[in-house]
């Protein structure tokens, strides 16, 4: 049993690891079709980058800096990287996305001077759930005001707000409850909690892929629209 443990976790591990590189294998695609990249797509790239080379070198770093340490700023860099996603997909929210960033901010210094032992810090991963989910529904609140002729599974902004909510709302409990369970269930269990930040990796390179789509049919569209000059 033990054995079969060990094999799905390394199974769970190796693929939370390779997911992380899927959204720039699509980028590499993107640059190599159009020879540039926009804010979004460089957002992305840059957060999958850093965030693989962490989960690659997580035990050396984790001895580096110390488990407190470490997970604290593990989850600030998440949250501030999800909230440099959501204003380049809706500016309108300057406000509500500062306000969010100040908040946690203070609160991740607090926490880094509470020096503990926890495991994880379920404090700050509450704090960043709660805060996240607020701006990504504050999006959708936005973009269902909006009336175009774009189908809501074209434009990429849809999913990286959708990856983002399953990615919270399947981990949310996982790292909540891991600083008040035995070790032996942490080690039976955790892995699954793997399976949020693949789907959330995957829905970034599904993001990625409307991209060109979505530049196409904007660029169609004002062609489209254009007034014929030609009145001979």
């Amino acid at each position: 049993m033990i054995l079969k443990v060990n094999k799905l976790e390394n199974l769970f591990l190796f693929a939370l690891k390779a997911s992380f590189f899927l959204p720039l294998l699509i980028v590499v695609r993107i640059f190599w079709q159009q020879k540039t990249l926009n804010s979004i797509a460089l957002a992305v790239s840059a957060y999958s980058l850093l965030f693989g080379l962490i989960n690659i070198f997580h035990s050396s770093l984790l001895s580096e800096f110390g488990s407190h340490a470490y997970w604290i700023i593990y989850t600030a860099l998440e949250f501030y990287s999800f909230s440099v996603i959501i204003f380049l997909s809706q500016k309108k929210q300057i406000k509500l996305a500062t306000t969010c960033t100040i908040l946690f901010t203070i609160n991740t210094i607090i926490q880094l001077l509470n020096t503990n032992s926890s495991k994880a810090d379920s404090l700050n991963i509450g704090i960043e759930s709660i805060l996240i989910s607020l701006n990504v529904i504050y999006f959708f609140y936005l973009r269902f005001k909006q009336v175009d002729e774009q189908y809501l599974y074209q434009n990429p902004h849809f999913w990286l707000m959708t990856s983002m909510l399953v990615y919270l709302g399947f981990t949310y409990f996982f790292n909540i409850l891991v600083n008040h369970v035995d070790n032996e269930v942490i080690k039976n269990y955790y892995h699954y909690s793997y399976i949020g930040d693949i789907i959330k990796n995957v829905l970034f390179a599904v993001a990625l892929l409307q991209i060109p789509r979505r530049t196409t049919a904007e660029g169609h569209t004002r062609s489209f629209n254009a007034p014929n000059l030609d009145l001979i």
